[in-house]
């Protein structure tokens, strides 16, 4: 099965030797592969690219994402954009259609509620249960909304919710709540990488049914923002990110002790060192790699994310097909 190549040794190179792909610093081989088994690649922050690589990455449809050494997304590598003025087209009279952009907005976010209600309820009791049934009258509520705005704002007080009550998932660690830009905290760092790695994911899935990912239903469109890719993801935030979280942490993949506080533009940041980052890397991978059940068939998480870009387009064009969420388990 063809994986993600995580490039995260600073100062390494990537190269191609014959039908590999090679990682080597200071002369030293620390990874070789068959390029055949590389789905895409990764590439955080000091890291090279031959040119035979880029080449065989491009010719092959292998995308490359550039982060930074803290994995800010920077941009990606790709051989060509859709070709299909037709769905596009068809995408931007959908979003500008105001039942249409709501149905749909409101499918992903009742989906979304519905999977934070159940990651919560595996903690029974305390402010879990209160946030819990916070998130079901948000659900009837959201369900009944008029206007693109309300859902926003039940998504917004949900969401206020469910983070509030998140701590109490965790073990032997603090959660102030969710805080980003930047992250001041272990928690909140491994979610926004995870956000970060997800976000990207759909990005990708949007980019290869057609569509233009940076206009989107829910999300209001703004300059630099892949709202596609954002409404997506949404109701897969839970089921792949918190949950991943939240098992990294609790049974201790990655500890306190893996964090370096700093600061960024005067605020204070938590900084997850080389190591952990690789860990957490591998068990991201391992998630998108587990195989489940959606649309009456298994696939991967990582299969998950591009078949409801899929569902999207079926949707926008004929909305009697529908659209069913991934729901967690």
């Amino acid at each position: 099965m063809a994986r993600t190549l995580y490039l995260t040794e600073q100062g390494a190179t990537l190269s191609r030797r014959g039908e590999r792909l090679v990682v080597e610093k200071d002369g030293e081989a620390l990874t070789d592969l068959p390029a055949a088994k590389v789905l895409r690649v990764f590439v955080f922050g000091n890291v090279s690219l031959t040119t035979p690589a880029i080449a065989y990455l491009l010719r092959e449809g292998k995308e490359v994402a550039f982060l930074s050494s803290r994995g800010r997304y920077y941009g990606r590598l790709i051989s060509s954009e859709s070709k299909n003025p037709m769905l596009r087209r068809a995408q931007l009279r959908a979003t500008d259609d105001p039942r249409t952009r709501l149905d749909l907005s409101r499918r992903l976010v009742l989906a979304k509620l519905a999977n934070q209600r159940r990651v919560l309820h595996r903690r029974p009791g305390g402010k879990a249960s209160a946030a819990a049934k916070e998130v079901s009258a948000f659900i009837e509520r959201a369900g009944k909304t008029a206007s693109l705005e309300a859902l926003r704002g039940m998504e917004g007080l949900a969401a206020r919710a469910y983070f509030g009550a998140f701590g109490e998932l965790l073990e032997g660690m603090e959660f102030p709540g969710r805080k980003r830009r930047p992250p001041p905290d272990p928690v909140n760092s491994l979610l926004s990488l995870g956000y970060t790695l997800l976000t990207y994911e759909a990005f990708s899935a949007a980019a290869a049914v057609g569509f233009d990912p940076y206009i989107g239903f829910f999300h209001a469109d703004t300059y630099g923002r892949p709202s596609l890719a954002l409404d997506i993801m949404e109701e897969l935030r839970p089921v792949i990110v918190d949950t991943l979280v939240l098992g990294t942490l609790n049974r201790r993949r990655v500890r306190p002790e893996d964090f370096e506080l700093g600061e960024e533009a005067g605020k204070p940041i938590a900084l997850l060192n080389d190591d952990a980052r690789k860990r957490f890397l591998a068990l991201y991978e391992q998630r998108m790699l587990t195989r489940i059940t959606h649309l009456s068939r298994e696939m991967t998480y990582r299969g998950a994310v591009h078949a409801q870009a899929r569902q999207v387009v079926n949707y926008i064009k004929d909305p009697r097909n529908g659209y069913e969420p991934v729901l967690l388990k």
